[in-house]
């Protein structure tokens, strides 16, 4: 069980981590009229949304505001290094 448990800390604190959390909007989001959005969150890591950089605070938090077009709207969330 030891051996189990220290393998565990090595294999925790050595592999990177890298962890987005969108707050708003939900992935059950209902259609929404207004002519623009938000995405607000957490990260450890540079973010871009749609390939623009995400202004991303020391604590990892985050707010981007953006555009709506008319219909559907695809956004790519992409976190990490480069």
């Amino acid at each position: 069980m030891k051996k189990i448990l220290s393998l565990f800390a090595v294999l925790f604190f050595a592999l990177p981590v890298f962890a987005l959390e969108v707050i708003y909007p939900r992935t059950t989001m209902p259609a929404i009229s207004s002519a623009a959005t938000f995405f607000i969150g957490n990260t450890k890591s540079p973010l871009k949304i749609n390939g623009n950089d995400v202004i991303v605070h020391p604590s990892g938090g985050f707010a981007y505001f953006t555009q709506l077009d008319s219909g559907r709207n695809v956004f790519t969330l992409e976190s990490g290094s480069d």
